[in-house]
């Protein structure tokens, strides 16, 4: 596993975990936007490595609209090279969230990491919306 801390946004960090299925990415703090760049920035710097990637969100401890446009962006990002992204675990406060925005009818939401993992060894399902 890595950790990135960039300095300028200490409220956000990320580790990754590599799976054969994919990578796991696991963002920690708040997603706003103070922040949400720095999310950008990696969900982009992950779809040019050819891989699936799940967002795990159980360490999440806030979501704003920017942190949700973000996570669509690179949903679309990922479709666009053929590749998925789905989101998992997502704390009760994202969870919330997710559900008041529709984010799910888009983008692929497990209730845990494992469950994400295995949709990823099934064929993609077709596109929900964008």
């Amino acid at each position: 596993m890595t950790e990135r801390v960039n300095p300028s946004w200490p409220s956000l960090t990320f580790r990754t975990e590599e799976r054969r299925e994919a990578v796991v990415l696991h963002p920690a703090g708040e997603v706003d936007l103070a922040t949400v760049s720095s999310l950008w920035a990696i969900l982009k710097s992950m779809s040019e490595g050819g891989r699936h990637v799940i967002v795990a969100l159980s360490a999440i401890t806030y979501i704003d609209s920017t942190g949700i446009k973000a996570l669509l962006d690179g949903h679309r990002l990922f479709r666009q090279r053929a590749q998925r992204l789905v989101l998992a675990d997502p704390t009760s406060m994202v969870r919330k969230v997710i559900e008041i925005t529709a984010l799910e009818k888009v983008i692929p939401v497990y209730a845990t990491l494992e469950q994400a993992v295995e949709s990823l060894r099934a064929p993609a399902e077709p596109e929900r919306g964008a």
